[in-house]
């Protein structure tokens, strides 16, 4: 599969140059509504609608279309704060990170459109990104009975790499994941080789509960327990400890206790550091935070929403551990293959994720493309102050996502996506709103 995002992104650029700014002519066709305007001292937000100039609104329609984004982008710029449409005092605030006016062009592009979406001729503003906003908190309970019918191995459910590392411990050695000389360095360098590995173990920013309410559902999670540490308890680990994973269990029943109808897939599938006893341990926290919401191993074919529902099972838990051969309420690591590319090259992680689905089928399982970059000891020395989400996620993220919105779920097609950040775009909407595909051609499943 070529990689083609560059031209066209180029091809964007152009058709932003030939657009100009023009002037904004009132249109009741056609209006963009921010989520809030800026705000004064101790004065509310208040919603407000500014038109769009009718030339852009005669241009706009479903579905979505790159020369639409280039229409709704060129009617901004890019401020310190976040956007001022041309022609107009007003302004538009955007994410808690402001945008750089001299960033990378395809981040702000992608950025400013995480923010609106086509509504007959005119867009509105989303109610946020792939997280920490309610709007896809039920997503899975809102879907038509056709798709809660349906084998859950064939629908499309968005997921997070490393999903617990929004957080991670300065203070606490470094993980038994790391190697030898990694640990060396860290004794060495302390607080300053430890700033450095934040920058690159985190994957994520949002916490569980902001990924639950913005829809995602699979839960990429590496445990180990801490050196030293009298008992059996077990935490959240990526090259730095997180949180107990007690603490972030206890997250994940509160959220689906208020959701009756969603479900989640826990995915335990590191383990470091960890005898037996941790085991046991691990699992009895699993069985008491969870009781009766943990799905029974049966048939990946004969999951469905419906299935679940039926049952009140919420939870289905993968555990990559001989151990998991004794308990019916944990479903062995094969049954949910996640292949890695481990590739820093977004061109090539497409070609992989392209073949492995297309080998998909074969095995009956449900199915993890993971849509994630892997940095090179060498990424890291290039990048080294700026850290894995300003150095390599997000200058990938738009040629990712084109991959992403170019899939269909079903048989051979994609089931479970992950990705790193998944606040930066509208990841977990856009995965989600893949169902859809299924819709016209039911008769054909």
């Amino acid at each position: 599969m070529k990689c083609e995002v560059g031209e066209r992104e180029r091809e964007r650029e152009r058709e932003r140059g030939r657009g100009g700014e023009g002037p904004t002519a009132p249109s009741s066709a056609a209006s963009l509504r921010p989520r809030t305007s800026r705000s004064d001292k101790g004065t509310a937000n208040v919603p407000w609608v500014e038109p769009i100039p009718q030339s852009l609104a005669a241009r706009w329609g479903t579905p979505w279309t790159g020369q639409q984004s280039v229409a709704i982008v060129g009617t901004f710029s890019i401020t310190r704060g976040g956007l001022r449409q041309r022609g107009s005092s007003r302004h538009v605030d955007l994410h808690e990170e402001p945008l750089s006016p001299g960033g990378d062009v395809n981040m702000q592009l992608l950025r400013i459109l995480d923010y609106f979406w086509i509504e007959n001729s005119g867009v509105k503003v989303r109610h946020g990104g792939a997280g920490g906003y309610s709007c896809n908190a039920d997503w899975m309970g809102s879907l038509c009975p056709a798709l809660t019918s349906m084998p859950l191995r064939y629908l499309a459910v968005p997921g997070s790499h490393d999903s617990f590392s929004f957080w991670v411990d300065e203070e606490a050695p470094v993980g038994p994941d790391q190697t030898a000389v990694v640990k060396h360095l860290a004794v060495v360098f302390r607080l300053l080789a430890k700033k450095v590995m934040k920058k690159w173990s985190m994957t994520q920013s949002l916490t569980f509960r902001q990924q639950l309410d913005g829809g995602i559902r699979y839960f990429d999670l590496r445990v180990a327990s801490k050196p030293g540490e009298p008992g059996y308890e077990v935490y959240f680990i990526h090259g730095l400890f997180g949180h107990r994973v007690r603490d972030g269990l206890g997250d994940i029943d509160t959220f689906l206790s208020e959701h009756p109808k969603e479900v989640v897939f826990l995915d335990f599938n590191h383990h470091y550091a960890m005898n037996e006893d941790h085991h046991r341990y691990l699992i009895a926290t699993l069985q008491e935070v969870f009781g009766p919401k943990l799905c029974r191993v049966n048939a990946v074919e004969e999951i469905t929403l419906d299935y679940l529902w039926k049952h009140k099972y919420q939870v289905i838990v993968f555990y990559h551990h001989p151990c998991a051969a004794t308990r019916p309420f944990l479903w062995p690591g094969s049954k949910i293959p996640a292949p890695w590319a481990n590739t820093t090259d977004a061109c090539k992680l497409i070609q992989f994720l392209e073949t492995t689905l297309g080998e998909r089928e074969q095995y009956g399982t449900f199915h993890v493309s993971q849509a994630i970059l892997t940095p090179r000891v060498k990424t890291i020395a290039r990048g080294l102050i700026q850290g894995l989400r300003d150095h390599l996620v997000e200058r990938n993220l738009p040629t990712i996502m084109t991959w992403v919105e170019a899939q269909k779920p079903g048989v051979n097609g994609v089931n479970i996506i992950t990705s790193d950040f998944v606040e930066l775009v509208d990841f977990a909407s856009t995965v989600i709103k893949l169902n859809n595909l299924l819709l016209p051609n039911l008769a054909l499943m």
